[in-house]
């Protein structure tokens, strides 16, 4: 009954949308790197850093 509808298309939705979003949340930590709010947020979870 599931295992015909389960596996292709919402396995497929699922990676493309997880995949789409961790691609994003890697550009924008790339692209924002040195903005104030980031680096706070940042250096809150992690050790400081020195810049």
């Amino acid at each position: 009954m599931l295992p015909q509808m389960m596996p292709l298309p919402w396995l497929m939705v699922f990676l493309f949308i997880f995949i789409c979003v961790y691609s994003v949340s890697l550009y924008f930590s790339f692209f924002s790197f040195d903005n104030s709010a980031y680096t706070k947020n940042f250096k809150s979870n992690s050790n400081p850093l020195p810049w």
